[in-house]
């Protein structure tokens, strides 16, 4: 018995199968260019890698195929429609089940891919970080699934807003060079894996803020200024930016550890998981194991780099167990995320 997930929530396609072990049988993506967002090349760039990586399936492989899961909620105007399209085309034409999924909530599912359900206890605590989105989710069961709080930072315009993207931000402030848009945080992370913990007293300005559920980290801006006008000599060393990328990522990932941990106490979860494309950082991933290890408290992350960012195998695990709560589904509604509409008419139109 087999599980097809489809993902096409941005800028990347992807395609995977799991079994009913959550094993995964198959789980490929292809890249579309972050830089260029143009809705008309998003759309056909999708279009063209969906049918090349539905062409690399077995033959036999629809026989086995139970259900068909796919992103219809949290993701692009331009991209989700393109996913949705095609799994009610192949649940028609296949016979199959189809069931729709929320973008965030499949990132919680990642830390499922080749784990075992007898090897998880709720509640759970989970923080899904990206560049898109972050937050944190308690889940009572595979039913039961709440968003608690939102974390941001405060972005100066209407754009990507989880912590995510502030490492883009810290980049372009320090006047470190990043191959392409979303590619600080690996950026950084390697500048770190060398670097060691130094005294930078202007990150000391950034502050987090509760604002009902909502998280805000406050000053990000103001500190990366003044850190560049003071050590902008310093940053042409590259030993000095190995450090000030391990300090900064450091401090970040503290702010949010300690949130994480103060929120885990509360609802006295069994379980701590780490998510998300940032959950493949090993700074963070320590940071947040050695909180939950210390309060005695079980820590999990995805077992792979692939399954950390976007990906069709946490797609289809959750849709696995959604299926099981979840009727059939003749029809499903495409829910763009409302923030990138205003993102792609200030940030992408006003180019044009």
């Amino acid at each position: 018995m087999l599980f097809l997930g489809i993902d096409t929530t941005f800028h990347t396609t992807g395609l995977a199968l799991i079994d009913n072990n959550n094993k995964v049988k198959f789980n490929k993506s292809i890249s579309i260019d972050l830089y260029d967002q143009d809705a008309d090349r998003f759309f056909s760039a999708h279009i063209k890698n969906l049918v090349d990586l539905l062409n690399l399936l077995p033959d036999n492989t629809w026989n086995k195929i139970k259900l068909i899961s796919v992103i219809n909620k949290k993701g692009t105007f331009q991209s989700l429609p393109i996913g949705v399209t095609a799994a009610c085309i192949l649940g028609y034409s296949k016979k199959k089940k189809i069931i729709g999924i929320d973008h965030e909530i499949a990132h919680l599912y990642s830390n499922w891919l080749e784990r075992q359900e007898k090897e998880f206890k709720f509640p759970i605590l989970g923080l899904s970080v990206s560049g898109a989105h972050t937050a944190i989710y308690y889940q009572e069961s595979h039913k039961k699934i709440n968003k608690l709080i939102s974390i941001v930072w405060d972005s100066k315009k209407n754009s990507f807003n989880g912590i995510a993207a502030l490492f883009d931000v810290f980049c372009h402030g320090m006047r470190i060079k990043i191959i392409k848009t979303g590619d600080g945080g690996n950026m950084l992370s390697d500048l770190a894996k060398r670097g060691k913990k130094i005294e930078i007293p202007e990150l000391n300005e950034i502050r987090i803020k509760r604002n009902k559920n909502t998280l805000i980290i406050l000053d990000t801006n103001k500190a990366i200024e003044k850190i560049y006008s003071k050590y902008r000599k310093n940053l042409l060393n590259e030993n000095f930016q190995r450090n000030l990328s391990f300090s900064f990522l450091d401090y970040i990932f503290n702010l949010l550890g300690q949130e994480f941990l103060k929120i885990a106490k509360d609802y006295k979860v069994k379980e701590m998981h780490l998510v998300g494309g940032v959950s493949a950082n090993s700074i963070f991933k320590d940071k947040i194991k050695n909180i939950a290890v210390k309060n005695k408290i079980v820590f999990k992350a995805p077992l792979k780099k692939e399954f950390c960012g976007d990906n069709a195998a946490m797609v289809a695990v959750r849709g696995k167990y959604k299926s099981i709560f979840t009727k059939q589904q003749k029809f499903i509604s495409v829910l763009p995320s409302f923030w990138y509409y205003k993102h792609y008419c200030n940030n992408i139109l006003s180019e044009k």
